[in-house]
């Protein structure tokens, strides 16, 4: 390479998000229509865009039209949330659903009879109303495909354990880099929501900067502990998730009809307040 190409990549390093070490250019690829840069941590292996000045235009549409497998990774979360609960022996406790989407998720957690509540800053709560956090404290909280979207992914995680003890969360590990292109599906450019990916030693470096401890599948799913409670039970149990879910709905009652009643309630109250048409669904 060049002096003067050399001295120009080198000037578009930025300092990393995690860890605040220099960053190395890797790529460009084009997002939302304009060419973004991606660069490469050394020190604890985070991949990051260049400071995403486009959020606003990517959150326009919170949860993209491709999206094809939104209802699929819900369903395998709800067994990943009771086996979490199950591992830390809080089955019966709280749970905040961070990055909630349309509500999905909690819905499903508690038609199982899970006492799950929803957040999210940029998606609009459509079937978990009336169930949004309350700002108090919580047993478990889960963020899953989430920390891909966060600007500062330090802060963010830990405020989530300053809600809960225990965070869940999902996202893909980034390859090595070798094998890390512009074609690695998980940049999904063409939405411009994904600004930041883990390796397994930018978790490392993010729970010892948090003062925690965590377990990970080695691929898309992770558990944060403040206190360790749970990990290596949920390290065995998660092999078992389909069971997981199967003995949670022996264990607890559904919240479905107690759901509905009220919604009933609160649709009396203010009738304009919820505009969606309520359904009991009486268990067969």
């Amino acid at each position: 390479m060049a002096t003067s190409d050399a001295a120009a990549v080198a000037s578009e390093a930025q300092t990393c998000r995690v860890c605040g070490d220099v960053t190395h250019f890797i790529f460009s690829t084009p997002v939302l229509g304009r060419q973004v840069r991606y660069f490469d941590c050394h020190a604890c292996g985070y991949v990051q865009t260049e400071t995403p000045y486009w959020l606003q235009q990517a959150y326009e549409q919170p949860i993209g039209g491709a999206d094809t497998g939104i209802m699929l990774r819900n369903q395998a979360n709800v067994a990943r949330v009771a086996t979490a609960l199950m591992a830390v022996r809080r089955l019966r406790g709280r749970v905040l659903d961070m990055g909630g989407g349309f509500g999905i998720l909690v819905r499903m957690l508690r038609d199982l009879g899970i006492d799950a509540h929803w957040s999210d800053k940029h998606c609009k709560n459509l079937l978990a109303q009336g169930f949004e956090s309350d700002g108090g404290d919580f047993d478990l909280v889960t963020a899953f495909e989430v920390v891909e979207h966060l600007e500062d992914p330090v802060q963010e995680l830990r405020a989530m354990l300053e809600v809960a003890p225990t965070v869940l969360i999902s996202t893909d590990f980034a390859p090595h880099a070798q094998a890390l292109t512009p074609a690695w599906w998980y940049l999904v450019p063409e939405f411009g929501q994904h600004i930041g990916f883990l390796r397994e030693s930018t978790l490392d470096r993010i729970a010892r900067e948090l003062g925690c401890r965590y377990a990970t599948d080695g691929r898309s799913v992770h558990l944060l502990s403040r206190d360790g409670v749970g990990l290596r039970r949920w390290a065995a149990l998660r092999r078992f998730t389909g069971v997981a879910r199967t003995l949670t709905r022996g264990m607890l009652q559904s919240r479905t009809n107690t759901d509905f009643d009220l919604a009933r309630r609160r649709m009396a109250s203010h009738p304009r307040g919820l505009g969606l048409q309520c359904e009991r669904d009486d268990p067969v």
